[in-house]
C-alpha cells in the first residue's frame, strides 16, 4: 500500500515539474518547491496539512498548471478521472504509513492498485 501511494505522489510531482518546464534530470530542490508554493497561492490551490506529500495538493497544482490561461487544459472527463484516482489514494494512503504497521484490506489495496495503474497508464498525458 505504501509503495503504491508513494508512486502516485512521485508521478504527480514529476508531472507537475515537467509541465512547469523542468527536464527529467533537472534537480528539484527548495527553490523549485518555493516557486511551486507561490504558483499554488497565485492559482488558489490551498496548502495541505500533509505538506509536500499531499497527493491532492500536487494533483490540483498540476490541473491548475494545465488549465487556461496557464496551459492548454485537459478535457473535463480526464480531469474528473485524475481527481477520482487522486482521491482514492488520498483516502487510503499517507506518508506516515512508512513508520507504522498498516492494516490494509484486500479491497483497499485493490482500490489503490487500480488508481496507481491509472497514473502509470496516463504518465505521458500527465506531463505533456
Amino acid at each position: 500500500m505504501y509503495l503504491l501511494g508513494y508512486s502516485v505522489e512521485c508521478s504527480l510531482k514529476a508531472s507537475y515539474f515537467r509541465v512547469a518546464g523542468h527536464m527529467p534530470h533537472d534537480p528539484i530542490g527548495p527553490g523549485e518547491l518555493r516557486t511551486a508554493a507561490v504558483k499554488a497561492k497565485l492559482w488558489g490551490v490551498l496548502p495541505a496539512p500533509e505538506g509536500w506529500h499531499s497527493v491532492r495538493f500536487w494533483s490540483e497544482l498540476l490541473i491548475s498548471a494545465r488549465s487556461p490561461p496557464v496551459g492548454p487544459g485537459w478535457s473535463a472527463p480526464f480531469v474528473a478521472e485524475l481527481r477520482h484516482h487522486t482521491d482514492e489514494v488520498y483516502q487510503l494512503w499517507c506518508v506516515e504509513m512508512r513508520y507504522k504497521a498498516s492494516i490494509t484490506t484486500p479491497a483497499d489495496l485493490q482500490r489503490v492498485l487500480t488508481s496507481a495503474a491509472w497514473f502509470d497508464t496516463h504518465n505521458v498525458a500527465l506531463h505533456t
